[in-house]
């Protein structure tokens, strides 16, 4: 089972976010729970088990 931890300047940041972007950047959030390697993902050079994936304007890192 995968677990979501958000540090407190991701929350923090996702909290200033007009409602359309909050929603987009939330639904992709939470897909990653599902599908955690999605094909738009792709390794962030020099960090080990960080991935990235664009959403719109935005840029989510996260690992696994």
């Amino acid at each position: 089972m995968r677990k979501l931890a958000i540090t407190k300047e991701a929350h923090a940041f996702v909290r200033t976010l007009d409602a359309k972007q909050f929603k987009q950047v939330m639904n992709k959030v939470l897909a990653l729970l599902i599908d955690s390697k999605p094909q738009d993902s792709s390794a962030l050079h020099g960090y080990e088990n960080f991935l990235r994936v664009d959403c719109g304007e935005y840029r989510i890192v996260y690992e696994l």
